[in-house]
């Protein structure tokens, strides 16, 4: 808990509490031991300060679970060999929160392949490798499109992503991508 809850500081605005929940069977119930073993374990989540605990599959959105499982593998070590997807990992959170998010992906995919779906240009900036996913249709079917972006062609994702092509957002996303460049 207290590793999870150290790795959820700065990915939640406000403070998420991340808490495991055991319950062992009292001497009066009467229960197998199973493949799941004997005891309820629920992992419990508050989103936002001064709520109580709620079972996390019941009340995270997909952004939130996806920020507590970041937090989850952080915290357990990692797993070489591992491939691990997150998808909406950025949703409901700022541009401070996305470099956090950004520089904890990185940390992650130091030791197994981390595939992230975002939208924001700070996450997609830490990535060693970027694709534009586009769907595109004639009017009649649809289809999905997707490219390796490197050199000039990622700088300017990078800078749509920001709203724009215009000197200001290519400048910026040097500056995220120079950012990478530098570590």
């Amino acid at each position: 808990e207290q590793m999870v809850n150290q790795e959820l500081q700065g990915l939640f605005p406000g403070t998420a509490m991340f808490k495991v929940d055991v319950q062992s069977p009292s001497p009066v119930e009467v229960r197998t031991i199973g493949p799941d073993g004997m005891d309820r374990v629920r992992f419990l989540f508050t989103p936002n300060p001064g709520l109580p605990g709620k079972p996390l599959n019941e009340i995270a959105s997909g952004g939130e679970l996806s920020r507590v499982m970041l937090a989850l593998r952080i915290a357990q070590g990692q797993a070489p060999g591992t491939t691990i997807l997150f998808d909406e990992i950025d949703a409901g959170i700022g541009g401070e929160t996305a470099h956090l998010v950004g520089e904890k992906l990185r940390q992650l995919s130091s030791s197994m392949q981390v595939i992230c779906v975002s939208h924001f240009p700070q996450v997609a900036s830490r990535a060693d490798g970027h694709f534009a996913v586009r769907k595109i249709t004639d009017g009649h079917i649809t289809w999905t499109e997707i490219e390796k972006l490197q050199g000039r062609d990622r700088t300017l994702e990078i800078a749509r992503m920001l709203g724009g092509r215009d000197q200001d957002a290519l400048s910026y996303a040097m500056s995220l991508l120079n950012l990478e460049t530098s570590r």
